[in-house]
């Protein structure tokens, strides 16, 4: 059992580096992403650009007007950017344009389409995302249960030993 679980995570552990650089390029080459492409006027938004050649300069512009920001070039040519969609961006279908010197040597611009909904329109936030009140309450709940066995113990050896001495 112990040998087949060790596989089990030396096989893991093989396979995450692999996934890890199989997403660094897409099938197709150039490309540009978010990690979101419905935001809100004001939201961060992470904007990636590949093949480029590694240490060069890649631009965000959202509607070819307004400049988002600059980001470098790592050395497998992917340049990522955390930017803040302007909070006067007018609700609606938008573009983001990624433009750097190509892994080719020439300019590569791409584009990518977004949505930006109005401002305060996600989903009300109820709740809390602490999650020591929800594991304060399990572990008291395993401890009052762990009581109640060990109460039921005593309480079964008590009562098999009062039959005992009356049996003598």
């Amino acid at each position: 059992m112990l040998k087949k679980v060790l596989l089990l995570a030396v096989g893991a552990l093989v396979a995450l580096p692999t996934a890890a650089a199989a997403q660094d390029y897409a099938p197709g080459g150039n490309t540009i992403t978010a990690d979101d492409t419905t935001v809100a006027p004001g939201e961060a938004i992470v904007l990636g650009i590949q093949i480029c050649q590694p240490s060069t300069s890649a631009s965000f512009e959202l509607d070819s007007t307004t400049g988002l920001g600059t980001a470098t070039a790592a050395s497998n040519g992917r340049a990522t950017l955390t930017a803040t969609i302007p909070s006067n961006t007018s609700p609606g279908s938008h573009s983001i344009e990624g433009s750097c010197m190509g892994s080719n040597g020439q300019p590569l611009v791409q584009v990518l389409s977004i949505t930006v909904g109005a401002a305060g329109s996600g989903i009300a936030r109820t709740g809390s995302s602490s999650t020591l009140p929800m594991t304060q309450i399990a572990i008291a709940a395993i401890a009052g249960g762990g009581l109640l066995v060990l109460m039921a113990n005593r309480r079964r050896t008590a009562q098999a030993d009062a039959r005992e001495t009356a049996d003598v």
